[in-house]
């Protein structure tokens, strides 16, 4: 689990991303009326390897390709520990088959 026993942070909802092309995070799920509403999130990758940025160049979320981008295997764990990179999370399946995203919000 990424988040220790006794943090200050809990959990407060989920999603399940498909990854078909380049996909971010929903935005309903980590701001609401404009507020930052998650402090952090941890996503575990199920089904086939990915690569992700959480990065902005020039104003705009950076994109990652079959070749640049941090590579994570089917059954890694991503945390990603600001609204920021929550924000800009960016994931794109490098390999055949079916992934998903099982993500949790903290705040």
């Amino acid at each position: 689990m990424h988040h220790e026993e006794g943090s200050d942070q809990q959990g407060y909802t989920t999603e399940t991303i498909p990854v078909e092309g380049v996909v971010g995070l929903s935005v309903t799920k980590y701001q609401r009326l404009g507020e930052a509403t998650a402090r952090s999130a941890f996503i575990t990758v199920e089904g086939a390897d990915i690569r992700y940025w959480a990065s902005m160049d020039a104003g705009v979320a950076l994109e990652p390709t079959l070749l640049e981008g941090h590579l994570v295997r089917d059954g890694g764990g991503i945390p990603l520990d600001s609204f920021n990179q929550i924000r800009r999370f960016r994931a794109l399946r490098v390999e055949p088959g079916t992934t998903k995203l099982q993500v949790e919000y903290y705040r």
